[in-house]
């Protein structure tokens, strides 16, 4: 028996880094191409499903996605620039809030990335958003065992965490305590092994 609920707001905050990276193994690995729309359709589906809510109880009200970023002479150099725009273009097309910081290279190795603040800023965010639009249900979408104190504190705020992951192999690869902190795991491997079809749903050939 569904659960008579109203008016609930779900915030959805997405580790750029994180989901770079699953992108670019979906499409290494399996040839498709996220649809970030749909995958919100899908979240927002399946989180109803898991607490026994009915379609209309809840809507994705805040949408935000934490990111660095190469300066644009060095973005074109790397030939990302036109990447990093059409990327944008399907964030601006779902309402969902970007926030970037630049991204620097080692000064005696050009090879190593650095990236600074966008975890803490991450956890921030999410916190005080979490605070300020009174959202009930939060979803985290990262692998990062440093956001396990977030999953924590929205707890205690007697909101529903939510930890979404996509690991990249058989065995995960998400922190252990990360996991136990969540309100609720998705893992979209244990989804795509029970009902491909679901994923599939989010996902374009390309």
């Amino acid at each position: 028996m569904k659960t008579i609920l109203n008016n609930l707001s779900i915030g959805v905050f997405i580790d750029g880094g994180y989901y770079a990276k699953v992108c670019q193994h979906v499409e290494s690995n399996h040839s498709m191409r996220i649809d970030i729309g749909e995958f919100l359709r899908f979240i927002k589906s399946y989180i109803t499903e898991k607490l026994s809510l009915e379609p209309g109880d809840c809507e994705i009200t805040e949408k935000h996605i934490f990111q660095g970023r190469f300066k644009a002479y060095d973005a074109e150099q790397r030939n990302l620039l036109y990447k990093e725009r059409k990327f944008e273009d399907a964030l601006i097309e779902q309402d969902i809030v970007f926030h970037y910081k630049h991204l620097r290279t080692a000064e005696n190795n050009p090879h190593q990335i650095i990236e600074k603040g966008i975890d803490v800023w991450f956890a921030l965010e999410a916190y005080e958003l979490t605070l300020a639009r009174n959202l009930d249900i939060v979803v985290v979408i990262t692998g990062d065992g440093d956001h396990e104190m977030l999953l924590n504190k929205l707890k205690a705020l007697k909101r529903k965490a939510i930890l979404l992951t996509w690991n990249n192999g058989p065995v995960s690869s998400t922190s252990r305590l990360l996991r136990e902190e969540a309100s609720l795991h998705i893992e979209i491997n244990d989804i795509f092994e029970h009902q491909p079809d679901r994923v599939r749903s989010f996902c374009t050939r390309i």
